[in-house]
């Protein structure tokens, strides 16, 4: 179970080249992921840009008609430490600056993981990086669609804080903000409104030590913080990928050489 907390997008510097005016690139760090940045094209190209050198292992982002994206990360200097293609569910993986430069598919290693729930591409999208790369400080995201104008809602770069798996009978439930009005012949006038995803998850850990960094993250961000949720790593048609706020962090209970405590993230559009 990963969790990314801190978005280092909110310190870079974005530019597009074909942002719609009122859809800025700068809309991809909102709050609210349905608040779109848009290209005025069928495609684009993100320029992402730090004033120092970043730690990178997790990208997630969402709401997008996006179908393909090229990611390449690069030094200080503008050369490249790596480049991935994502494409439906295929990742297609720069490995190696050797003689036998390749890039391309191998089936046979691994080099990170991503997809969807389902052919929707609304559903928020996960990729990480099979160990953290060093001394990023430019990113650049080549996007496309089979659409009119590409979009995007939400987008995350960092480090993703890892979590033990959660306890099996965790609760899966939803918030309804729907707003009903009841007669007293028992009928009703309602402005609906969807759902939104709430999971509530119990962790134990016999390791005092890592009981403590986790108990650290809650007193570093609290209730109320953004985060990006990869509950699976691999089965996102399970629990897919998620964007939500802390909702509860409950106090550490100890019993024995075992400690204890919940956690609720409930999903934010």
């Amino acid at each position: 179970m990963r969790i990314l907390f801190d978005n280092r997008l909110k310190d870079a510097h974005l530019f597009s080249m074909n942002a719609e005016d009122a859809y800025p690139v700068r809309n991809l760090t909102s709050q609210f992921i349905r608040q779109i940045y848009r290209s005025a094209e069928s495609d684009d190209t993100l320029s992402i840009t730090f004033d120092e050198d970043q730690i990178i292992d997790s990208m997630f982002w969402g709401w997008t008609n996006a179908k393909e994206l090229t990611i390449g990360l690069y030094d200080e200097d503008g050369l490249m430490i790596d480049v991935v293609y994502l494409q439906g569910q295929n990742v297609g993986h720069y490995y190696g600056y050797g003689e036998d430069e390749v890039y391309g598919y191998d089936d046979e290693r691994f080099y990170g993981y991503w997809d969807r729930r389902s052919n929707s591409v609304f559903d928020p999208a996960a990729y990480h990086w099979p160990k953290a790369l060093e001394g990023v400080r430019s990113i650049t995201i080549e996007m496309a669609t089979d659409e009119g104008k590409l979009y995007m809602g939400g987008l995350a770069f960092g480090v993703s804080e890892r979590f033990p798996n959660p306890n099996e009978d965790f609760t899966e439930g939803w918030v309804d903000n729907s707003i009903i009005s009841r007669s007293q012949a028992g009928q009703v006038v309602r402005d609906y409104v969807e759902p939104l995803r709430q999971y509530r998850f119990g962790f134990s850990t016999m390791d005092r030590k890592e009981m403590n960094r986790l108990r650290g993250l809650y007193m570093k961000y609290g209730l109320g913080k953004k985060v990006w949720l990869d509950v699976t790593d691999k089965r996102h048609e399970f629990i897919p990928p998620m964007f939500g706020i802390i909702d509860e962090w409950t106090a550490n209970q100890k019993r024995g050489n075992l400690y204890s405590y919940n956690m609720t993230i409930t999903e934010a559009r």
